[in-house]
């Protein structure tokens, strides 16, 4: 406990490095609407988060592993049929089952480890998307350049999900206001096209004596930053919209996790975003993790 120069208490979070497996369930959805067309996808997996402790005196090893994934409809129930996207979307996946990184003691992911392991899943099951699908050539393509050894990393650093179950937000203070503050990439945040967004988190409900309390996060849009995609966006307005017609850009991130301050431990979250187009286009993206167990 700190106390800050405004008087305000201040905690650094420290993580649990010790070896053990944690099981986690993630439910994942997205609802799309483009003008009167609307689109749904989910998945529930479950995966084991193995601790392996330091390597070094900078950086842990953790081993992620998906034991199973689901396909299911918005109330989580399981698809009868699956549509062709999501059958795409598990075979890709599959290349990710079994994920070893490297993560500073603030559970940021630093780098890919096993990328020789990656690429070659990726080699056995290519044949088979070509051959089934050939229409996605150039989607086949575009994957294999992000698999090359000069873009892997960022793939999966960078990644939404794993940013969210890897958050960086250990060794760190936080207080009870929105004192945290961080810039990242929110990639295909509406249309393939990435949003600069500054993270911003506080402590809520937070009793470390007794191990317990919620780390609230939300995210501001950066229009006016480098990497906002100003010209992209317009242009897909204009392939949506009438011409002449007037849409406005509406943004919404927001989130928790539920702490186990005194264990160093993440027993679940949520985060969802929001990006709307006036009423032409609507994507919202929801996901939730669990703890199911914790083997220590």
């Amino acid at each position: 406990m700190n106390l800050t120069k405004s008087r305000e208490t201040s905690y650094v979070l420290r993580l649990h490095t010790e070896p053990g497996i944690r099981g986690y369930e993630a439910w994942i959805k997205t609802r799309i609407k483009k003008g009167e067309r609307s689109f749904f996808s989910g998945i529930k997996a479950e995966y084991s988060l193995e601790c392996k402790g330091f390597f070094n005196t900078e950086a842990l090893r953790y081993r992620l592993k998906c034991e199973k994934q689901i396909p299911v409809d918005s109330k989580g129930f399981p698809v009868k049929k699956v549509s062709k996207a999501m059958q795409i979307a598990l075979q890709l996946g599959s290349v990710n089952n079994d994920l070893t990184f490297q993560v500073s003691p603030g559970l940021k992911i630093l780098r890919l480890e096993n990328t020789a392991e990656v690429r070659e899943k990726w080699n056995r099951i290519k044949p088979d998307l070509e051959k089934r699908y050939p229409d996605l050539k150039e989607y086949i393509a575009d994957y294999e350049w992000q698999l090359k050894e000069d873009n892997i990393q960022r793939c999966y650093t960078e990644d939404t999900f794993y940013r969210f179950l890897f958050p960086d937000i250990f060794d760190k203070a936080h207080s009870e206001y929105f004192t945290t503050n961080r810039e990242f990439v929110l990639h295909d945040a509406v249309e393939g096209l990435s949003l600069p967004v500054l993270w911003q988190g506080k402590l809520k409900d937070f009793y470390r004596i007794l191990d317990t309390g919620k780390l609230e996060f939300r995210g501001e849009l950066q229009t006016d930053h480098p990497k906002f995609p100003g010209k992209k966006l317009n242009l897909l307005v204009g392939s949506l919209a009438d011409e002449g017609s007037q849409h406005a850009l509406s943004f919404d991130y927001s989130g928790h996790y539920d702490l186990k301050p005194k264990s160093g431990r993440i027993e679940g979250g949520e985060v969802k975003t929001l990006v709307t187009i006036g009423n032409i286009y609507r994507k919202e993206t929801e996901t939730r993790l669990k703890l199911l167990r914790d083997e220590r």
